[in-house]
């Protein structure tokens, strides 16, 4: 999957390996920022309260080593992001 998307940002003429690792770095971050929603979303409804919601979210997005690891583009993040996103589709999805 690295090397897909080394060929794509080489195709779009970046070549600079800092900017190649910038791509990545937000890429990792936009997964985040979209499993973060996913499971304030899930188990918000779950907790009852304004405050409980709240830190909820500021416990998932706003400690600081959260995004800081997050942003960092490593196999275990990346898998940890689509375990949590199978998570929820396994937690939304009706069973027949």
């Amino acid at each position: 999957m690295v090397y897909g998307m080394i060929k794509l940002t080489q195709n779009w003429g970046i070549y600079n390996p800092f900017y190649v690792m910038s791509f990545f770095r937000l890429f990792s971050g936009f997964l985040f920022i979209i499993t973060m929603y996913q499971v304030v979303k899930t188990f918000g409804l779950e907790l009852y309260g304004k405050k409980a919601k709240t830190t909820l979210l500021f416990l998932g997005l706003l400690i600081w080593i959260t995004p800081y690891m997050a942003v960092r583009f490593s196999s275990e993040n990346f898998s940890g992001f689509v375990l949590a996103m199978f998570f929820y589709a396994l937690l939304v999805t009706p069973f027949l």
